[in-house]
C-alpha cells in the first residue's frame, strides 16, 4: 500500500473517532440578532409512541405496588412502569433498564431501579430482534407522598433520549 493511501485512511479513521466521541450540538435559533438555545422538547405522555433512534418506545401504564409484605417491602411504595420497546432497525439491539432508564421527581431527586420479585413483573431487559417488540415492567421505590415523576429513556450509542411525565 502506498503511504498516501495509508495517510488518507488514518485521517478518515481519526475524523470518525473524533465525530463519534463528540456530543450532539443543541440547535440554536437567532431571534432579533440574539442567539438563543432551542427550546427543550416537552415531555411525552403515557400511551404516546415515541421514536428514539431505532426504538419506538411506549409507556403503557404507571401504577403502584405495596410489595408482597414479606420479602419485597418498599421504603415508600413501588412505582411500576410498564413499557414497550420496538426495534425498528435491521439488526438486534439490547434494552438495559440499569443503563438506559432514569427516573426523577420534581426536585431532581433520582431513583434507581429496584431488583424485586413480584407477581406479574418482568423487566424488559435483553436483546430485541429486528422488527420485534419487547414489553416489561421496571420498578422503583419512591416516597408515598410523591405523585409526579419524569421517566427518561436514552439510547446512548446515538445520543438520543425522550422523557415522559408520569403521574400516579
Amino acid at each position: 500500500m502506498s503511504k498516501k493511501f495509508l495517510g488518507i485512511l488514518a485521517l478518515i479513521l481519526t475524523a470518525g473517532v473524533i465525530l463519534a466521541c463528540g456530543e450532539a450540538a443543541t440547535p440554536a435559533t437567532v431571534v432579533n440578532g440574539t442567539v438563543t438555545a432551542a427550546p427543550t422538547p416537552k415531555p411525552f405522555k403515557v400511551g404516546e409512541h415515541v421514536k428514539v433512534s431505532y426504538w419506538v418506545v411506549t409507556i403503557n401504564s404507571v401504577k403502584t405496588n405495596k410489595g408482597d409484605g414479606e420479602f419485597n417491602v418498599p421504603k415508600g411504595v413501588y412505582l411500576v412502569i410498564d413499557a414497550s420497546f420496538q426495534n425498528t432497525d435491521s439488526q438486534s439491539h439490547t434494552i438495559s433498564s440499569l443503563l438506559q432508564f432514569a427516573l426523577s421527581d420534581s426536585t431532581g431527586q433520582k431513583y434507581d431501579t429496584e431488583i424485586v420479585v413480584l407477581t406479574g413483573i418482568h423487566e424488559p431487559d435483553g436483546d430485541v430482534q429486528p422488527g420485534k417488540t419487547t414489553r416489561g415492567q421496571t420498578v422503583y421505590d419512591v416516597p408515598k407522598n410523591l405523585k409526579a415523576f419524569e421517566f427518561t429513556f436514552e439510547e446512548p450509542f446515538s445520543n438520543a433520549a425522550a422523557t415522559w411525565d408520569l403521574t400516579i
